[in-house]
């Protein structure tokens, strides 16, 4: 029974990267210092690129854009202050590649290199109310890099997550169902302010333990994403981005485990996978 309450715990800490505290709350919490590494790619034929940290945001639209390849890691550290609290900081990168049809219709290959975000937050889980298990996780961004009209700037505390989920377990499924909101400042750059539009997304995990080491996991989510607006003037729509993610843990022992999946878009609007592979780990 404890073998397989720790794979329950790896499965949400991963499917909860971004917010770092996993099922593992419902069953006993995981003290003391975890590590998340996490690295990923990102692949999208749209005209859009994207933020994958803390949540997917859809960070600049370009009708000249034609496909882009994103590979990204992260780094994620929490630390548990009491049973019910933990507090978390993330860092993450990318080396991006975008293929541009030029004026005189010729793809051209951009590449760049980036420090993307640093995020920190907190995680509260509420006592259990019947055999449900409410979680609270609030994050803010201490450092972000932007673009605008081919200029790049650092922004600090612009962008806002919460994260809301209700978890419980029946053998042999672990049920989630969250609703999270962020909030994104105005940018200032040279050429003038950019918003991007502030997000709201629901969804359902899944988590099916297969053995003592092994859970299939299944995230079905509905993420949308307001108006942007530069220099004041609408740029975009809302976009509706819905995915099904898939994946599996395996965990080699009481403090390491490895996680992989594979996140498929459901609109023309979200990307059109994101594999990421995530080294789980307990000091």
């Amino acid at each position: 029974m404890k073998r397989i309450l720790l794979v329950i715990s790896l499965s949400y800490s991963w499917l909860f990267a971004s917010e770092l505290l996993g099922i593992d709350t419902l069953f006993g919490q995981q003290k003391g210092l975890r590590s998340i590494t996490t690295i990923g790619i990102l692949n999208t034929g749209n005209a859009n690129s994207y933020a994958v940290l803390p949540t997917l945001t859809l960070r600049n639209e370009n009708e000249n854009l034609n496909d882009t390849k994103q590979l990204f890691a992260q780094q994620n550290l929490t630390y548990s202050v009491s049973s019910n609290i933990d507090i978390f900081g993330v860092i993450a990168g990318s080396a991006v590649r975008e293929e541009i049809i030029d004026s005189n219709d010729n793809f051209v290959g951009k590449r760049y290199y980036q420090l993307d975000s640093v995020w920190f937050g907190a995680s509260y889980t509420m006592p259990s109310i019947f055999d449900f298990s409410p979680q609270l996780s609030i994050q803010a961004a201490l450092l972000q890099k932007e673009r605008f009209e081919n200029e790049k700037k650092n922004f600090v505390f612009q962008s806002y997550l919460a994260n809301f989920a209700v978890r419980t377990y029946s053998d042999p499924v672990v049920y989630s169902f969250y609703i999270e909101a962020g909030y994104n400042a105005k940018r200032k750059f040279n050429a003038g302010t950019l918003k991007y539009g502030d997000i709201l997304g629901f969804g359902l995990e899944l988590s099916m333990i297969l053995s003592p080491k092994i859970s299939f996991d299944v995230d079905l989510q509905q993420r949308y994403q307001l108006q942007t607006k530069a220099n004041g003037e609408q740029v975009s729509g809302i976009y509706a981005m819905p995915s099904i993610t898939l994946g599996a843990t395996y965990s080699f022992d009481a403090n390491t485990a490895v996680l992989a999946s594979n996140q498929i878009g459901g609109s023309s609007s979200a990307p059109d996978s994101i594999f990421m592979i995530s080294l789980w780990k307990k000091f």
